[in-house]
């Protein structure tokens, strides 16, 4: 029986009108594809625009970040309860940038998946480790930890995490199939241990149409959460075609 997979594009600080409309209109002209969930994560200004233009139900919203609050003196802060209002189903959390670079703790990003999934979105939960810790052989240990923090304040129901190695971010690099496979494991275990049964892994780190049907093709990888290919509308429907005719 065929798996449906997940395809989600996080455009990062990327795109304008224009790339959403060029989106849009590759979008229309793939189609639906059956066997696979397609998310638009576009920046918090450009989500209106799809919102409005889209009207496809086989593609769906997403955001790059969600608040720790409902709501209050956040300054720059969205809520969970604003993404909805903007047809998000999803919110990304946790990504590498942003515990790297607004220095966001484990406890930080449980905060945020938890309010996201208590609104209703799916938290799609970035983990991963540096190169650092991949060489000092604590890549394990850091990817459970982050998992971990999470669990304990998610209800349990589904979860999809996207395990990206951040040396393989942006950088052109791919983790080996065996080091993708071992850590997803990793992370399934780690889900099977709270006792979460509903849990989807994904694959980030310079996936492009190339390497993609490799990626997709592993056992427990259950999607990619793709970055540069995902501003390309040709590269990101390659990928997703590549995900609808796995066997």
């Amino acid at each position: 029986m065929t798996v449906a997979k997940y395809v989600i594009g996080n455009w990062k600080m990327n795109g304008d009108y224009a790339l959403v409309m060029q989106m849009i209109a590759a979008l229309r002209s793939m189609g639906p594809l059956d066997n696979v969930t397609t998310v638009i994560c576009p920046p918090f200004t450009l989500l209106h625009s799809f919102a409005e233009l889209l009207g496809m139900g086989h593609i769906h919203l997403g955001a790059q970040d969600c608040g720790t609050e409902i709501s209050g003196a956040r300054t720059g802060d969205i809520s969970a309860a604003m993404l909805i209002e903007q047809n998000c189903r999803y919110a990304i959390v946790g990504h590498s940038e942003r515990r790297r670079y607004q220095m966001e703790s484990n406890e930080v990003v449980a905060a945020k998946a938890a309010n996201a999934q208590a609104a209703g979105l799916m938290p799609v939960i970035c983990v991963g480790e540096n190169l650092a810790e991949r060489e000092e052989e604590q890549a394990e240990i850091i990817v459970e930890e982050q998992v971990t923090a999470v669990l304990k304040k998610l209800k349990n129901a589904a979860v999809i995490f996207a395990y990206e190695p951040v040396w393989a971010i942006g950088t052109g690099q791919v983790a080996s199939h065996s080091d993708i496979a071992g850590m997803h494991d990793v992370i399934r275990a780690r889900a099977a241990k709270h006792d979460f049964k509903d849990v989807a892994v994904l694959y980030g780190g310079s996936v492009k149409p190339e390497n993609a049907g490799g990626i997709l093709a592993l056992g427990g990888v259950d999607g990619v959460l793709l970055g540069g290919a995902s501003i390309d509308p040709d590269a990101f429907i390659a990928i997703a075609k590549t995900a609808h005719h796995l066997p």
